[in-house]
């Protein structure tokens, strides 16, 4: 039997066997779909394609659209994210060191420092400029795989399935939940629901296609509204996690006719130009700029008691004389759980030279955030943040979740950070704490 056969039959005895596959329970399903999701959300390599397709009819109209997606991903910040469908094409490619980004329609690639795509939560249309599918989307493909059917109370069997997904037929357990499963507090459809199928390889535990099917309805100013339904089917032709991935794959060539330019070309601007138009006479400008979480990069930690909801309590002083990485979060925040791998990293190699790690939750429910933890494996202690009446972090000033605070052996701040989208500058503040971490750190990117 191939081991990861093995480690299911040990883990699901009971969907090996045909004959016992009525007995098998909501848990079973909702354990299995943990434990594959995992995979990817710990992953450190992968490529993963997908193929992508929506279907969206009502009364009044119709439409389908396609859309192919790729990413490579691999320690030593490397990675490759793409995709195209009817409006166009993108691409990212980073080799560790330069990253590149071509706008194939437009003949146009620039490049930049590695580790600046690596911002997905950045807003300002004038940092990251795209054409056709995202590059987005392929940077959160894994990511989103690894918390697929999160918070679930339940998750139902179907009958298994045997189905064609690229050239390939493949046998599949098949996992589904809906609206209804999630707790009513975290997921709120309103009027509307949905519905979500999860098809799962026996022999590779992957999963190989999702299914997503939605009826909503859309109000208007005449009448009582369209009912609108919605099936989107995401194919993965190909799926490798924690596998060998070749060099050549974060190479990049530009197509003979592309040109480097020093920034994209504002293709609105262009063809009002082509066209004799005027530009635009009213433009919006940003009279401050945006608010920005304040740095406390190289302040002392302010005192600070943290309380968990079995009565234990840590005065984050008592740590001094090592370092600490403490995690703003909670389980309602979607960057804070793409953070959590990383963090479980850090956390594994930098424990035995000393790095101590805590978290310091902003749940309503205590129990959901330890619930989350330990469904994921996550050992670092836990904190919550309210406590009799107040926040205890008010003062870090935390400008959004997670806030990722980094405090040397000295008790002084040397990394302070708001948001889900510095994974290079986290790592290397890690880095900088001494040899040992340096090497540690090594370790944890391997």
């Amino acid at each position: 039997m191939l081991p990861r056969l093995r480690a299911i039959a040990l883990l699901f005895p009971l969907l090996l066997s045909s004959q016992a596959r009525a007995q098998a329970t909501d848990a079973d399903a909702l354990k299995l779909l943990g434990e594959v999701t995992q995979k990817y959300a710990k992953a450190t390599r992968s490529h993963i394609e997908a193929v992508t397709e929506t279907h969206n009819s009502s009364d009044l109209s119709s439409f389908w659209h396609k859309e192919f997606t790729i990413e490579y991903e691999a320690p030593g910040n490397r990675y490759v994210f793409g995709g195209r469908n009817a409006s166009g094409s993108g691409l990212v490619v980073s080799d560790g060191t330069t990253e590149w980004e071509l706008h194939a329609a437009y003949g146009e690639y620039i490049n930049r420092p590695s580790g600046t795509f690596g911002h997905p939560f950045n807003d300002d249309p004038a940092a990251i400029q795209s054409e056709g599918p995202k590059e987005r989307d392929a940077y959160f493909m894994r990511r989103n795989l690894g918390l697929f059917g999160d918070h679930l109370n339940a998750a139902h069997f179907y009958p298994d399935e045997t189905i064609q997904v690229g050239d390939r037929q493949i046998r599949c357990f098949v996992v589904g939940f809906g609206s209804q499963d999630y707790p009513k507090s975290s997921y709120d459809l309103g009027n509307s629901t949905q519905d979500e199928k999860v098809w799962i390889d026996k022999a590779r535990m992957l999963i190989v296609r999702t299914e997503t099917t939605s009826d909503y309805r859309t109000f208007g100013t005449i009448g009582k509204g369209v009912v609108s339904h919605a099936v989107r089917t995401v194919d993965y032709p190909t799926v490798s996690l924690d596998e060998p991935l070749p060099d050549d794959a974060f190479r990049f060539a530009p197509p003979p006719d592309a040109k480097l330019v020093d920034n994209f070309t504002d293709q609105a601007a262009a063809r009002r130009k082509a066209a004799g138009l005027p530009a635009p006479t009213t433009t919006v400008q940003r009279t401050q700029p945006a608010a920005t979480p304040p740095s406390l990069v190289g302040a002392a930690i302010p005192d600070l008691t943290l309380f968990a909801s079995d009565g234990r309590s840590l005065d984050l002083r008592t740590l001094r004389g090592r370092p600490v990485l403490l995690d703003l979060w909670a389980t309602w925040c979607g960057p804070c759980l793409l953070e959590m791998p990383l963090i479980d990293r850090i956390y594994r190699f930098g424990k035995p030279a000393g790095l101590a790690v805590v978290g310091l939750d902003q749940d309503k429910n205590p129990a959901d955030a330890l619930s989350y933890l330990k469904k994921n494996s996550y050992a670092w202690d836990d904190y919550s943040d309210y406590h009799n009446g107040k926040y205890v972090s008010a003062n870090l000033h935390p400008g959004g979740l997670p806030t990722l605070v980094l405090i040397d052996a000295d008790g002084r701040i040397v990394y302070f950070h708001a948001g889900a989208d510095d994974d290079p500058g986290l790592v290397a503040a890690v880095r900088k704490l001494g040899p040992a971490f340096a090497a540690a750190m090594d370790q944890a990117e391997k």
